[in-house]
């Protein structure tokens, strides 16, 4: 009885041990059950531990006497290419998903056999014959070349559409290095803190520039967009702030290297600027209306232009061109105690308080007026003709005035080229262009200055070609780039002239010519001579044609291109004589103006009579450069106020302006109104621009209609316009 008792106490000390022992184990069997399970799944999917396989296609040719396999990817992906016992294996720096199955299907006599490895790594093909492997990555793209045994020359290359690809991306990739550039060199540059000054007439903004930076300005009618060739940062908050009457709003616009700031005005304004060291100054001043004393410019009439750009500069002009700095500075004169103001003396800024300021003048400009009084006491200084001659820069508007401070009479010749301008001037003294290159913004990219014989040549390159206008002004000549005209030029003309034994030259009219130069010009590859002279401007207005030489369009001189070796110029007093040794080839002159050629004396009198020339190149350029609408108003007003003797040229005008413009059908309109009158179609002139109108529209067949009246037929100009018609209608 003792021992069963003993018993059943050790089996339930037992029992009692049995559970903690079980629970450690029930734990470690699921542990290993989890980590069983873990295994079983890696096993089952070993890529969902790699990046997901590049897309891509495989395309086959072999037009070429050699097979080419092309591998388009979704992304660029580096291969290894290698040939090893009849066995090609392109092999891939990441997983590719590539179709292979039409591999041997499209190159029977190459691959007998092809497949992907299973991790997608590469591609392997079972060649059927001796080859010689050829590979080259393009991007994305893969070509792998099989070239057959025997294959001689070069390896094929790049088809050109991937070529021009590549270089597409390369001009991308280097844009955007040069924005991230300019972008962190911006970033790099402290902000330009924009100054304002408010003055009673004009509102004045100084650009304090880190360095010479070049400007270029651009006008529209009410807006102005000054662009500054640096990625430069503006501080605007001052100018945004406080805003004049005449200004609507100032925005920057951001460039690639560059930085515009843009006015928006209201109503009409002037802008004028200038440079001082670093500094750039811009001034905005309104416009009073037309009757006040600040009358607008007319910008669309050469002799107002002419007039304005002549005006001397007085001393309220010189005060507003200032730094506020130095106005301030100017000496202050007690006005006289009287109860009547007295006239301030020339060259004396009045002002409404009981002081006025006597502004100092400028280094490079002219001094202020001397009372009378005083100018017997003045003596005039004795200025050195070897002194180096500075060239003055100004803008107006789109027009850029440069300005010759000759000490002594120079003779000069100007001429245009392509989008070259050339300046030649009979001058030893040195001449200084660092202004013209400083100053001009884009609208001079290049500017160089030449020896040749006794004078020197200043080649302009400009950024488009521009119309060139020469003035002069007691010793000073002045040049007008843009849409400007100082002064038109009066035309030259050409007279043949028969000599003995059949020999032949011609004779250009030119009173008083200076000298011959021989120039070279690099960019056409030819040599030109040009004759100078003193003003006023003469020159040819269009070119003249000859078998041996030709006489270019100038704004003054006269510039022969030969186009034979021995073709000379001989300069005498009152005239240019070009001639061979041996004698030109001239066709007779009489003969010519049969034909409907017009004499020199019809050519000179034809130039002073306005309107007889159908279409002229300088009046041309002037309606297509000049404000639209303040030359269509000019043009319509003067239409519509002409008596019955003037109605036909003011309509003709109207008409040539419109076709400048491109508006052929508004010139037609108005061409057929002057067609109804009977003095216009005698004249012949109506007639044969609505012709010209009529072709511009495409209308051969209506242009024949009036090229075919009687009062055309005379006219040297017909031929042309009769023989582009018939063209038009496949004649």
């Amino acid at each position: 009885m003792g021992k069963s008792i003993t018993l059943r106490a050790l089996r339930e000390r037992e029992d009692a041990q049995v559970p903690p022992r079980l629970g450690v184990r029930i734990v470690a069997v699921f542990v290993l059950i989890q980590l069983l399970f873990l295994a079983i799944l890696l096993l089952l999917y070993p890529t969902t531990a790699r990046a997901a396989p590049v897309k891509g296609e495989v395309a086959i040719s072999t037009k070429e006497g050699y097979a080419r396999l092309v591998f388009t990817l979704a992304e660029e992906t580096d291969a290894e290419v290698r040939l090893s016992n009849g066995i090609l294996i392109i092999a891939f720096k990441q997983a590719v998903d590539v179709s292979v199955d039409r591999i041997p299907l499209a190159a029977v006599s190459y691959v007998g056999a092809a497949r992907r490895d299973p991790d997608g790594g590469a591609v392997r093909l079972a060649l059927n014959r001796k080859v010689t492997v050829n590979s080259m990555a393009a991007g994305e793209k893969l070509f792998v070349d099989l070239l057959p045994e025997g294959w001689t020359g070069l390896p094929p290359g790049l088809p050109q559409e991937v070529v021009e690809e590549l270089a597409k991306r390369a001009r991308e990739a280097e844009k955007k290095v040069r924005q991230r550039m300019a972008t962190a060199q911006q970033r790099a540059l402290p902000p330009v803190r924009v100054r304002v000054g408010v003055q009673p007439t004009f509102t004045r903004y100084t650009f304090a520039l880190p360095a010479l930076v070049a400007v270029s300005t651009e006008r529209a009618d009410d807006r102005m967009t000054f662009t500054f060739e640096a990625p430069l940062k503006f501080d605007l908050s001052d100018a945004q702030a406080a805003l004049p009457p005449m200004v609507a709003s100032i925005e920057p616009q951001a460039g690639a290297d560059t930085m515009a700031v843009r006015f928006e005005f209201i109503g009409k304004t002037d802008v004028r600027t200038f440079r001082e060291d670093n500094t750039y100054v811009i001034d905005v001043m309104p416009i009073a209306p037309r009757g006040e004393a600040s009358a607008e410019l007319d910008k669309s009439d050469p002799s107002a232009i002419k007039a304005a750009l002549n005006e001397p500069r007085t001393a309220p002009a010189q005060a507003a061109a200032l730094p506020p700095e130095k106005a301030q500075a100017l000496p202050v004169v007690k006005a006289p105690e009287t109860d009547k103001p007295a006239a301030a003396p020339a060259g004396v800024v009045a002002s409404k308080g009981p002081e006025q300021r006597m502004p100092l003048p400028e280094p490079s400009e002219p001094p202020a007026t001397i009372p009378a009084r005083e100018a017997e006491d003045v003596k005039p200084a004795f200025a050195d003709p070897a002194a180096p001659v500075v060239v003055d820069v100004r803008r107006q508007g789109e027009a850029l005035r440069l300005t010759f401070p000759f000490v002594v009479p120079t003779p000069a010749a100007v001429f245009r080229r392509a989008d070259a301008i050339w300046l030649v001037f009979d001058s030893q003294a040195p001449i200084d262009i660092n202004k013209i290159t400083a100053q001009s913004g884009r609208s001079i990219r290049n500017a160089t200055v030449t020896r040749s014989r006794q004078g020197q040549v200043i080649q302009l390159k400009l950024d488009k070609p521009k119309l060139a206008s020469i003035g002069a002004e007691g010793l000073t000549w002045t040049v007008v780039v843009g849409d400007m005209m100082l002064e038109p030029t009066q035309p030259l003309s050409v007279v043949r002239v028969a000599q003995g034994g059949g020999r032949a030259s011609a004779t250009i009219p030119f009173d008083a010519p200076s000298q011959l130069h021989r120039l070279s010009d690099a960019d056409i590859g030819d040599t030109l001579l040009v004759v100078t002279a003193l003003g006023p401007a003469r020159g040819f207005l269009k070119p003249q044609e000859f078998v041996e030489f030709s006489a270019l369009v100038s704004t003054h001189g006269v510039v022969i291109q030969p186009r034979a070796d021995d073709v000379v110029a001989d300069v005498t007093n009152d005239k240019v004589v070009v001639t061979r040794p041996g004698g030109l080839t001239l066709s007779d002159a009489s003969t010519r103006a049969a034909a409907g050629q017009p004499r020199a004396s019809d050519v000179a009198r034809q130039a002073k009579a306005p309107g007889l020339f159908v279409l002229d190149p300088q009046t041309w350029g002037f309606d297509r450069e000049g404000n639209f609408r303040e030359r269509q108003e000019q043009l319509v007003a003067a239409a519509a106020s002409a008596d019955e003797s003037q109605r036909t040229g003011a309509r003709l005008n109207l008409a040539r302006f419109y076709m400048a413009r491109e508006l052929v059908t508004e010139a037609k309109g108005v061409l057929d109104a002057t067609a109804l009158d009977e003095n216009a179609v005698t004249e012949g002139s109506a007639l044969l621009l609505r012709a010209v109108s009529n072709v511009m529209l495409g209308r051969g067949a209506d242009a024949m209609k009036d090229l075919s009246h009687a009062s055309l037929g005379n006219r040297s100009d017909t031929t042309l316009w009769r023989a582009l018609a018939l063209a038009q209608q496949g004649k």
